[in-house]
Parts: structure tokens; C-alpha cells; sequence
């Protein structure tokens, strides 16, 4: 399955060796699924043997522009939280591995999908999102969902 399929990647609490990842993803039937894989299948199976040759050159299979720093960084697919798809461009919220922040790139689905492609262009959201977004994007989807929403909506329409 490619990585312009998944839409949110959490690492799960607990084991460590593997780490393990829920991972949502968009599935030909229109639906969005859950799975869960294991650190190895998202960060290396995608990568393949043979090409200790690129790692040793300083070429790296995913990078993503750490709005933060300034700069590009080198990522793996576990780095990735949110994949939201566009007409032309997947916008793509990732965790820089340097400093932990989270940011939001626009790339083409060959920027995730092949591994060593880059873009020449790639667009970077202009802020820096906390380490606790997506949730804070659940509870408020929770939120909107709920009938204790309705309620308070309708306690200010009076």
C-alpha cells in the first residue's frame, strides 16, 4: 500500500521492540480503514536491500522541511501523523526527528510513495504545530460530534 493511502499514523503505547503504528488509511471501496504495522514494515520494507550505497552518498529515502529550522530534514514514514490529499498535492504534517516539532509540507504522492524522490518544489505551512494537534483536532471533531455541543450551541442562540 502506498503512503499517499494513509491518512493518520500514531505509534501505540507499550512495546517498543517493534514499535508499533495504527495506521488509517484510505481504501478503494471509499472508506477509511485501521491497521496496524510494525516499525519495520513502515521504516524499512519500503526501502528495500541495496541501498546501503545511497545511505553512505548522504541520500535518505523521505525528507521533509522542518518549518521550525529552516531546512530540510531526513524523515522516515514514522515520522508522518497526517496525510490529507488535495486535487494536485498531499498536505503531510511530520515530526521533525531533530527537534520534535511538527510541520506541514505539500508534496506530489511520488515525494512519499517512491523512496529517494524529491520534489522540486515543496510547499511549507508557515507555523509550527504543538506535539499534542492531532489531538486536540479529535477532541474538537468529539467535540462538534456531541450532543453537549448542540446543547451549548443552543444555550448562545438565545
Amino acid at each position: 500500500m502506498p503512503l499517499s493511502d494513509f491518512r493518520m499514523l500514531e505509534r501505540l503505547p507499550g512495546t517498543s521492540h517493534p514499535a508499533v503504528f495504527e495506521v488509517t488509511f484510505s481504501c478503494t471501496c471509499g472508506s477509511h480503514h485501521a491497521g496496524l504495522v510494525t516499525h519495520d514494515a513502515l521504516d524499512v520494507a519500503p526501502v528495500g536491500v541495496g541501498v546501503g550505497g545511497k545511505f553512505r552518498a548522504g541520500e535518505w529515502p523521505w525528507s521533509f522541511f522542518c518549518f521550525l529550522e529552516g531546512r530540510p530534514q531526513p524523515i522516515t514514514p514514522s515520522a508522518l501523523s497526517v496525510i490529507a490529499p488535495g486535487e494536485r498535492l498531499l498536505g503531510v504534517a511530520a515530526r521533525c526527528p531533530v527537534c520534535s516539532a511538527t510541520s506541514v509540507n505539500l508534496v506530489t504522492r511520488e515525494h512519499l510513495d517512491i523512496p529517494f524522490w524529491n520534489d522540486a518544489w515543496v510547499g511549507v505551512v508557515d507555523h509550527v504545530f504543538g506535539h499534542d494537534a492531532l489531538r486536540t483536532i479529535e477532541e474538537f471533531r468529539a467535540e462538534l460530534e456531541s450532543s453537549r455541543f448542540d446543547e451549548r450551541r443552543l444555550d448562545l442562540e438565545r
